[in-house]
């Protein structure tokens, strides 16, 4: 009796510890199959960035594409303005041989005008003469200096375009640079997703092992 007894209580004892073991390997699997749900959520997330990844890489090329482009251009301008001042300088140095002829010139009207004068105290006619001549000199004057001042206004015109020609250049490479951080900070943005991807990787395999665990404990209550 008994030991009848001892075997029901033993029988007990040994239904308890396994229904206990079932509660135990029931709320385990719970938590295996959550941490399933969170690593697909996880590789889900993954690829969602790895796609994102490309995009950026992908507008990154776009967009250096488009900076060589800029400074093909801006290389093409440049040579365009080396041309433009090569003909600046090269008026500028006909401008100066226009001046030195003119000056040339000017003092040989001096000279003329001392003969004039010598000879003006000799004949009145002659001064007469010399009076004519003097008024179509002031007119060839008048002439000269008006074309010498159009000359001096079409110069600074040409400085002028020639100023916002390089203004415009600097805006340009300000407009380069500001690119190129842009894109440098688009690459320090793509190394942080990378080193995050790194990271979610890690976890997924410490959850693999944490499930290995799990699965290992199982097999222990299942012997």
């Amino acid at each position: 009796m008994d030991k009848q007894r001892n075997q029901d209580k033993v029988k007990e004892e040994q239904a308890s510890e396994l229904v206990l073991a079932n509660k135990v390997l029931a709320s385990q699997n719970k938590e295996k199959d959550k941490r399933i749900d969170e690593l697909v959520l996880a590789n889900q997330e993954k690829d969602k960035l790895v796609y994102e990844l490309v995009r950026a890489n992908q507008e990154k090329d776009k967009r250096a594409d488009e900076l060589v482009l800029a400074n093909q251009e801006k290389d093409k301008r440049a040579d365009e303005l080396v041309l433009a001042n090569q003909e600046k300088d090269k008026r500028a140095d006909e401008l100066v041989r226009a001046n030195q002829e003119k000056d040339k010139r000017a003092d040989e009207l001096v000279r003329a005008n001392q003969e004039k004068d010598k000879r003006a105290d000799e004949l009145v006619l002659a001064n007469q003469e010399k009076g004519k001549r003097a008024d179509e000199l002031v007119l060839a004057n008048q002439e000269k200096d008006k074309r010498a001042d159009e000359l001096l206004l079409a110069n600074q015109e040409k400085d002028k375009r020639a100023d916002e020609l390089a203004l415009a250049n600097q805006e340009k490479d300000k407009r380069a640079d500001e690119l190129v951080l842009a894109n440098q900070e688009k690459d320090k943005r793509a190394d942080e997703l990378v080193l995050a991807n790194q990271e979610k990787d890690k976890r997924a395999n410490e959850l693999i092992l944490v499930n290995e665990e799990l699965d290992f404990l199982r097999g222990l209550f299942k012997k």
